[in-house]
This record gives structure tokens, sequence and C-alpha cells, in this order.
């Protein structure tokens, strides 16, 4: 048996922050989205313990055991963060997590400005995606809390 093309249904564009959220699904998948960004916080923690472990200090220029114990708190709670956006979608996470981007950017671009670390094209990139990503975890987390009324938030 064959399908036409008429009556696939349309794949949805993957970084449209701006997307429809029609099925509870749609609204889940969207949620889970925000992980990827707690995802990348985690991994950037993940590099700067890396970093004072081999280089004795860490791409900012801290070192020591408060550096080291700081880097790994921060991965701790970007995996919990994380694994609470996979779980369960819940709006606390997702804001959390657009704070905690919002504060880390800046850090970046203050870094940037200072002349600290340097602007490249990838960044500017990975930073656009990351926004559209939050964007439609938030849109997603906020579909999915729970109403105040019983009317169904679906249907």
């Amino acid at each position: 048996m064959t399908v036409s093309n008429e009556t696939r249904p349309k794949a949805k564009p993957i970084w449209n922050p701006f997307q429809p959220l029609l099925t509870e699904q749609d609204a889940i998948t969207a949620g889970r989205s925000a992980a990827a960004v707690s995802g990348y916080i985690a991994l950037s923690y993940l590099v700067q313990i890396g970093l004072l472990h081999l280089a004795g200090r860490d791409s900012f220029g801290h070192a020591g055991p408060g550096a080291m114990m700081g880097d790994a708190f921060a991965l701790l709670l970007a995996g919990f963060l994380t694994w609470r956006i996979l779980a369960r979608q819940p709006l606390w996470a997702a804001v959390m997590v657009t704070a905690w981007f919002t504060v880390e950017s800046a850090a970046k671009v203050l870094a940037i400005a200072a002349g600290t670390q340097r602007l490249s094209p990838a960044f500017v990139l990975m930073f656009l995606a990351l926004v559209a990503t939050l964007i439609l975890g938030l849109r997603g987390s906020w579909r999915l809390r729970q109403p105040a009324s019983p009317e169904p938030v679906f249907g």
C-alpha cells in the first residue's frame, strides 16, 4: 500500500519557536525542548571542571577548590533541571533555565566586550538556536500547566 504525498502530514519545522501547539503531545515535545538548553549549560560546566582538572584553571581564569565546587554544584543543578524538564516539563524548571541562560549569556557578552573572549559566527548561531529552543520550551511548559478551571487544556 502506498501513500500519496497529499495524505502525509506535513513535518513541523524544527526551529520554529512559534509553531502551533495543538495537541498535548505537541506541548510535551515543545516543553522537552528546554532540556536542550539546560543540557548545554551542564555540558559547559563539565568542560569547566575538565579545564580546572587538566589546566588548573577554567576558561574564566578561576582556580582552586572553590571554583571546582561551584562548577560541580552548577553541573548537578543543570543536570537536575534537565531531568525534571524531560520527566514532567514543569513551568518552574523552564523559567529557571531561561533565567540561568540569560545570566550566562550576559556574562558571555560582557566578556566579549571586555576583550577576554572572542565572538564567533558559531556562537551567534548557537545562541540563536538556544533562544528559539527556550521560547518553544517555555511555550510548551506554559501550555501544559494545570488549568485553574476544570475545563481541559486540550480539546
